[in-house]
């Protein structure tokens, strides 16, 4: 009696033991406190408005923090040397930007002077770029 008592109690001390190893975090000093990126995610969206840049013919999409003061030409610089697309012989001005609302025409200068910044979400700021050579 005293041996199938004691395997029991074995038994539920192992299970009790692996829930516990099971819901505990896996290294010493892993709590819920963020990290430090998280930390400058938030400190970058409160210094300005996410945007998305996105090229609709090779499918490319990055997202940048902007200000009022960010320009398109800016932005289309980095967007050019992140996808790679920053060779010599593709020009600056055989790109154009577009708000992704209105197509109809290019938008140069200061992004704020096109489009109230705003958060990003569903209604967030997109611009489409496309090479058009002339």
């Amino acid at each position: 009696m005293a041996r199938s008592s004691f395997g029991a109690l074995a038994l539920a001390a192992a299970s009790a033991w692996l829930l516990a190893a099971t819901l505990s975090p896996a290294f010493a000093g892993t709590g819920a406190q963020p990290s430090s990126a998280a930390r400058g995610d938030r400190v970058a969206r409160q210094a300005g408005s996410e945007i998305m840049l996105t090229a609709p013919s090779i499918g490319g999409r990055y997202r940048v923090v902007i200000d009022e003061s960010t320009t398109v030409e800016s932005c289309l610089t980095k967007f050019r040397k992140i996808f790679e697309i920053d060779q010599d012989f593709l020009l600056d001005k055989d790109f154009n930007v577009y708000l992704k609302e209105d197509e109809d025409k290019p938008i140069s200068g200061k992004i704020s002077d096109h489009t109230k910044l705003r958060p990003w979400g569903p209604d967030g700021i997109e611009l489409h770029i496309y090479y058009e050579p002339k």
